[in-house]
């Protein structure tokens, strides 16, 4: 599941021309801290996450499945 997010983040970075990190484990080690959170806060089990177009900006949106 993680690859295809991290591919699909480059993917929309390539695309909009937006320069960033190629490494992994950046991202991936901020997608385990955000779904640490919102388990947290929402007391969910799953975390859904998106990626989207913002301004101009590639963002990674995340948000609780309940």
């Amino acid at each position: 599941m993680f690859e295809r997010l991290f591919n699909a983040m480059m993917a929309a970075k390539k695309k909009s021309g937006e320069a960033g990190s190629n490494a992994p484990s950046i991202l991936q080690a901020f997608v385990q801290k955000k779904t640490e959170q919102i388990r947290k806060d929402y007391g969910c089990h799953a975390v859904e996450y998106s990626v989207e177009m913002e301004n101009g900006q590639v963002r990674l949106k995340a948000k609780a499945k309940i």
